[in-house]
């Protein structure tokens, strides 16, 4: 945990000590605010620029711990073209100034992986009426290991797709809700 999200986890406390301070209709009105909480946690743990896309980019980060790790698989299975993927489902940072899965996809080319190997895979990936056809040839490529790395989130990436062949790594940036999304993560 870095400071700066330390410091961030006790404001949210705050916050969340004076919502529970609340009364009757009051804290009825207020009822979003566990939820809102929740949320600014969820992303303010992966990266804090995700909450304030104003502050410094953090090399302790989530985010950038993760680029750290995968850049040390890609290289040791380099030889086996071995590939990995990076689940994220929140796709955006809260003001919406930053695309999550193109910071770490810039992250990723900044280490020394070839934007040609990464696959960003989202709702808008695959277009047009032969979108499953596109959809299974990016796997299929993943699988001979032209793609090395896969960026989407849990139903993007996790659900129907068939790319393990090659696979040597996951990383779960985030955490989804639900346990079926964790296991449908794992089975990749």
């Amino acid at each position: 945990r870095t400071e700066s999200q330390f410091d961030f986890i006790n404001f949210l406390a705050q916050q969340y000590d004076v919502w529970q301070n609340l009364k009757g209709e009051e804290k009825k009105k207020f009822s979003h605010i566990p939820l809102r909480i929740t949320q600014y946690a969820r992303l303010g743990a992966i990266d804090i620029r995700y909450v304030d896309s104003f502050r410094e980019d953090d090399p302790q980060s989530k985010v950038n711990l993760a680029i750290k790790e995968i850049k040390k698989i890609y290289d040791e299975f380099d030889d086996l073209k071995g590939t990995q993927f990076i689940f994220v489902d929140q796709q955006k940072s809260l003001d919406g100034r930053i695309d999550i899965y193109h910071d770490i996809k810039k992250k990723l080319i900044k280490a020394g992986i070839p934007k040609s190997e990464i696959l960003l895979v989202n709702p808008k990936t695959f277009k047009g009426k032969d979108k499953d056809k596109k959809r299974q040839a990016a796997f299929e490529a993943m699988n001979r290991g032209e793609y090395r790395i896969a960026i989407g989130g849990t139903m993007t990436l996790g659900t129907g797709v068939n790319a393990q062949k090659l696979a040597a790594g996951a990383h779960s940036i985030d955490t989804p809700w639900m346990p079926h999304e964790i296991i449908q993560r794992e089975a990749r």
